[in-house]
């Protein structure tokens, strides 16, 4: 906690929202796939080199509501050094899917 008179650090949080994956990554919504959004919109956070301490993964992250696209989703998004937490909504929120991987 900082004190009067100290500076704390900003915290950088990176929000990704409503990815929409699947199960199967040629999944498509809307006519695109969203496996492939999703690791684009990845790509360019990781192009714009800012190191975030938080990821914060909110929305309809998987369409399907599937243990195989949550895991995926899980996979990209956490590291050893950054903290990631989810908040999901429905329709697609599946409590086992986040049971097995958050």
């Amino acid at each position: 906690m900082a004190t009067q008179g100290s500076r704390a650090e900003p915290i950088r949080v990176l929000q990704i929202s409503d990815s929409h994956v699947y199960a199967d990554p040629a999944g498509t919504l809307v006519g695109i796939n969203t496996q492939d959004s999703f690791d684009q919109v990845l790509e360019l956070a990781r192009q714009q080199n800012t190191a975030a301490d938080l990821v914060l993964a909110t929305g309809d992250l998987v369409h399907d509501a599937s243990i195989e696209g949550y895991t995926r989703i899980r996979q990209r998004l956490v590291s050893p050094s950054t903290a990631c937490r989810a908040i999901m909504t429905f329709p697609t929120y599946s409590p086992v899917a986040c049971r097995a991987n958050w």
